[in-house]
């Protein structure tokens, strides 16, 4: 092997070894992802098999640890490695110093399909990630005995390890499960777990929120915390605050809709009880993928009373019927919808040619 045939020093990488791990294991801090993010963009070739990992990880789940270079590099030389990866054919890598480096990406490419392959008896957890973008509702399969519909910019991972199966979740989603006594199915949201016992339920909390929202259809749910514990049932709604405890909002004897209400928006509807004006404009930037801002604080500390029909009704006239609720005036610049207080008799309006019909406002 002449020098320029070499492989790259594995420790001379752009990427620290943990911080990649956590970047694989969407685990990592602010600061950590701005960096990594500016570092694939400096580098569009190691973004491109970053970009291949990453398919990996979806297709074959994400293993107990991103192997250490040095691991990486010593199982890749293996012949049994180098043959697993000749058949899934992995993409040839540049030879740069800064890329992210034949050792390491390769090596973990190979030893994700070694491991799915040959799963070891002390490991049998697999991880599976998904996502939505603003605009996008998606239904997806966790397995036979539980679905889930993913709301707007959301995300969910899912992790199975002996008969338990853990659900994360960042943003909103509704579960369906049957409950099987074998097996414990638990989705954490905020700082709280929610242990199903066969049911049909939602949950709730965005990153700029901060309180979880837990709904149940039907069936029951143990919603727990660091600092209190309650038991759901058909009907019931229940909140976690940012202290972690735990509070039952409706129990659902009264029949007052707070569930459905919270339920909802999967079957196509945003339903708003006397809630904050922020949010709906939150919620309604989410459905519709618009970027909607108010335009001062005293519409912030408005409430109102709302359903939204997503999939019937255009953005134009969910903006017209908030305007004249609030006693407000809408415009656009460029992509931005602005809700101000008072009406103006001709209100200004700046469209570019790009914007669709959606976002502009009286069209």
């Amino acid at each position: 092997m002449s020098p320029a045939d070499e492989p790259p020093n594995p420790m001379s990488l752009p990427l620290e070894t943990p911080v990649l791990e956590r970047y694989l294991a969407n685990d990592c801090s602010g600061d950590e992802l701005a960096v990594v993010q500016q570092t694939l963009a400096a580098h569009p070739t190691l973004a491109k098999e970053v970009s291949v990992l990453r398919q990996v990880i979806d297709e074959y789940g994400l293993p107990a640890a991103v192997p250490t270079p040095q691991q990486a590099w010593a199982t890749f030389t293996t012949r049994q490695v180098q043959s697993v990866a000749r058949r899934h054919s992995p993409p040839r890598l540049p030879r740069g110093r800064w890329a992210l480096g034949a050792a390491v990406l390769c090596g973990a490419i190979a030893m994700m399909v070694v491991g799915r392959r040959m799963p070891s008896p002390s490991d049998s957890s697999a991880t599976r990630q998904y996502a939505t973008r603003a605009g996008e509702q998606r239904e997806i399969k966790i397995d036979d005995g539980a679905t889930a519909v993913l709301g707007p910019a959301t995300e969910l991972s899912v992790v199975r390890r002996d008969g338990q199966t853990d659900v994360h979740v960042s943003g909103k989603v509704v579960f369906s499960v049957v409950h099987r006594p074998a097996s414990t199915f638990v989705v954490h949201v905020g700082q709280s777990s929610v242990q199903v016992l066969g049911t049909t339920f939602a949950v709730r909390q965005y990153p700029e929120e901060t309180h979880a929202r837990i709904a149940v259809a039907n069936g029951k749910v143990a919603v727990s915390s660091a600092r209190s514990r309650a038991v759901l049932g058909r009907g019931a709604l229940g909140v976690v605050d940012d202290s972690g405890a735990v509070h039952v909002v409706s129990d659902g004897a009264a029949d007052d809709g707070s569930a459905n209400d919270e339920l909802a928006w999967s079957h196509g509807t945003l339903v708003f009880r006397n809630a904050p004006v922020t949010r709906i404009v939150a919620e309604l930037s989410r459905a519709y993928a618009a970027d909607i801002k108010l335009g001062d604080s005293i519409l912030a500390r408005r409430t109102l009373t709302l359903s939204v029909p997503v999939t019937a009704q255009s953005l134009n006239d969910v903006l017209a019927v908030i305007a004249v609720t609030l006693d407000a005036h809408v415009t656009h610049v460029g992509h931005t919808i602005t809700i101000g207080a008072g009406t103006h008799s001709s209100p200004k309006r700046i469209v570019r040619p790009s914007l669709t019909p959606e976002t502009q406002y009286g069209r």
